[in-house]
């Protein structure tokens, strides 16, 4: 059986929230990475571990239009069935189907941490504060992050 292959959005890859006037953001960059890559949103099973690939950057943007609209995470991926929400709420209902594989989350948003928090002895630079601008943003929300932590479950994390 030949290996299987699997593609990671990569950050840089979109921007989060609105293009400007100064900078534009292009408008199919989404539909151009799935027609050659497939979903960004994905779940597979490696050997003896179910991997999941987030669009952690789509969870930011979805984040800023369902607070806007003051809907539920529940009633948001009712009426979007298609975008990253939805997925980790049909991942929740999936992710203990096998609890023998451990889950591993690959997220190129890091989940939240308090600030100040170390992020351990093998990164760069000793700790990540909460930030955002035009295009990015450093963290997902607590919000965000409890989401994920209790949709997938997962046994680590990698961004």
């Amino acid at each position: 059986m030949p290996p299987q292959r699997v593609h990671l959005l990569k950050f840089r890859l979109f921007s989060l929230g609105a293009s400007s006037p100064r900078y534009r953001f292009s408008d199919h960059a989404v539909e151009r990475y799935e027609s050659h890559f497939g979903p960004l949103n994905q779940r597979t099973t490696f050997e003896s571990h179910t991997v999941y690939m987030l669009d952690a950057p789509g969870l930011v943007d979805e984040e800023r239009e369902l607070a806007g609209l003051g809907v539920s995470y529940v009633q948001w991926a009712q009426s979007r069935p298609n975008r990253t929400v939805a997925f980790l709420q049909s991942s929740a209902q999936g992710a203990s189907a096998d609890p023998e594989l451990p889950i591993l989350l690959f997220t190129h948003v890091p989940l939240y941490r308090p600030e100040g928090t170390d992020c351990g002895p093998l990164r760069e630079r000793g700790t990540i504060r909460e930030g955002r601008g035009l295009g990015y943003q450093n963290l997902l929300s607590p919000q965000a992050s409890m989401l994920v932590l209790q949709s997938l479950r997962p046994a680590i994390v990698f961004r």
